[in-house]
């Protein structure tokens, strides 16, 4: 503090000596009081409130006019230079307008309104109060991009990041995927993607958002790695009932056109009794007018065959269902119940799918429990198994993850890879060091469970996360059981002592998410690998909400 008050005392005499010759300046003496930076600032502040209040707001000695959308601003050219837009258009620049008192700046974007210049222009003046809500949100952030006000961009966008609810997110993800404002919008969609896809599956209040969101957005994200549930059967649940919604929401649609159409049909009806009371001279051009009106209305109402032919929710339906759920990894006795589910057999062929299932389930018990116990790998090579270990820490964004050509990876694929979603409520435990671990998942023969720890490194605190193997629970026997020994409700056990298995994290802490992937490692019985990052504990403690992560892993 003192240094920054010496600096603001030497840059005074320094403006008193140019401007006012070699005037006297008495020296501080010990017992002179030094003002506060609250004191030095205070003559800006009421200089800046002056200026917006008589400057921007009555116009006082206006020297340039803005006319913009249908609004005129009484400015000045002084200010403005402050603006790069304007200092572009008004100090050296081509414009015409350099010589001009007046402006007039057409727009075109509808996303600008007369309140969002107002909140650019007023801020050229010193105004420092920012009146943000999810209504006004987009128009300021359009026309700061437009005014070049790159300060009010970052600071709207940090306000619709953090003003993501069930009420706004949808909103916000169609005005940042429609829009294309650079790294706004892309930083608006990952935000409302990652909420989405935290939140999404677990509260009640996000499923009219994904009622009516786009189908290429509902598609994208409920069948991607990254999108948090508990289990591919629970994955199969939500994404029917999103689907029979929609349905009932279209049937509903429909209806109300048609009820529309009657009504019109109507007035096309009544239109005799229209005529008669039309002076002679009008009654020809009213009945012209009425009658193509009314026809064209009803002529453009696509019919039943058309909406099908238009309309490609029903492909997207299938695909869904169809190539983004993983059938091998649910239960046998849940695929008998999908079996019997007959609503949407106009959309998919069920039963043909599920006994595919059931058979690469058969498949893929056969050749766990046929390999030996020196077994590693079963030579299954497959695109998505990474190459590497990589921490994709602020690298990998969702909107990637989701990207249309990385719709269902897995399709295709011998074994389709396991995905199942965890989470961490007591944040007290992880701080203080204690082991917290998920629930075991059946896969393969073997139960995996992710746990996270929090460690000190050379005094640094980090958060551990790890993907752990674990033997079947199974009743004590005098020596490894067979296959035929086991109880038949018990899953089937690998004999295998290592297996050899990748792995990728989603990791949802705070508001981000960190993709975290390791290539094929080997995993004897209760042996763990993961990471440790000091990034992961600061934000999984920040927020202060539960830590969830989607799983995604195959053995090779």
């Amino acid at each position: 503090m003192d240094e920054m008050e010496d600096a603001l005392d030497v840059a005074t005499r320094d403006w008193v000596k140019e401007y006012h010759g070699t005037l006297p300046i008495p020296k501080t003496s010990p017992t002179t009081a030094i003002p506060t930076l609250s004191q030095t600032l205070e003559p800006l502040k009421k200089l800046s409130e002056s200026l917006f209040r008589k400057g921007f707001l009555s116009g006082l000695f206006s020297d340039f006019t803005v006319q913009v959308l249908g609004m005129t601003y009484n400015l000045h050219r002084i200010v403005l230079l402050n603006n790069p837009y304007f200092a572009g258009m008004l100090d050296g620049g081509p414009w015409k307008e350099q010589e001009s008192r007046q402006v007039q700046i057409a727009i075109d974007d509808p996303n600008v309104t007369v309140e969002g210049v107002t909140t650019v222009l007023g801020r050229m003046y010193g105004s420092t109060e920012l009146h943000l809500n999810s209504t006004s949100a987009p128009s300021v952030l359009a026309a700061a991009l437009f005014f070049g006000d790159k300060e009010l961009c970052d600071m709207t966008v940090n306000f619709i990041v953090a003003d993501l609810s069930p009420d706004t997110v949808l909103d916000y993800l169609l005005f940042s995927d429609g829009y294309c404002y650079g790294t706004h919008s892309e930083a608006i969609v990952e935000a409302c993607l990652t909420y989405l896809c935290r939140e999404g599956y677990a509260r009640k209040e996000l499923r009219p958002v994904f009622e009516r969101m786009p189908g290429r957005w509902l598609e994208r994200m409920v069948t991607s790695d990254c999108f948090w549930v508990p289990s591919e059967e629970q994955r199969w649940n939500f994404i029917v009932k999103i689907i029979e919604e929609r349905g009932r929401t279209e049937l509903e649609k429909r209806d109300d056109e048609a009820i529309e159409l009657a009504k019109r049909f109507e007035q096309l009806v009544s239109l005799e009794g229209t005529i008669e009371t039309c002076t002679k001279e009008d009654a020809v051009a009213c009945a012209a007018e009425s009658e193509v009106d009314t026809w064209t209305k009803i002529k453009d109402q696509p019919s039943d065959d058309e909406i099908s032919a238009d309309d490609d929710s029903d492909s997207i339906y299938d695909n869904m269902l169809a190539r983004g759920i993983g059938y091998i990894h649910i239960p046998f006795d849940s695929l008998l119940r999908i079996h019997n589910y007959t609503e949407l057999h106009d959309i998919i062929d069920l039963p043909d799918l599920l006994e595919r299932a059931a058979w690469t389930q058969k498949e893929l018990q056969h050749m766990i429990t046929s390999a030996t116990e020196d077994t590693t790998e079963f030579n299954i090579d497959e695109p998505v198994v990474p190459r590497s270990d990589t921490r994709h820490i602020d690298g990998l964004r969702l909107t990637e993850v989701m990207d249309e050509d990385n719709l269902y990876l897995h399709q295709g694929m011998r074994f389709c890879p396991m995905r199942f979603g965890v989470e961490f409520s007591d944040l007290r435990r992880i701080a203080s060091g204690e082991k917290v671990a998920s629930s075991s998942v059946f896969y393969a023969g073997s139960m995996w469970q992710i746990y996270v720890q929090t460690v000190t490194v050379d005094e640094t605190p980090k958060l551990g996360i790890y993907l752990q193997r674990m033997p079947v629970p199974i009743p004590k026997f005098s020596t490894y059981p067979t296959y035929a020994q086991l109880p038949a409700t018990t899953p089937y056990i690998d004999p295998r002592k290592t297996t050899l298995t990748w792995f990728q994290l989603y990791c949802f802490f705070g508001d981000k998410c960190y993709v975290l992937e390791s290539k094929p490692d080997k995993f004897q019985l209760t042996q763990s690998w993961g990471w440790r990052i000091n990034k992961l504990y600061r934000d999984a403690f920040d927020a202060g909400r539960s830590l969830r992560c989607c799983v995604v892993l195959g053995h090779v």
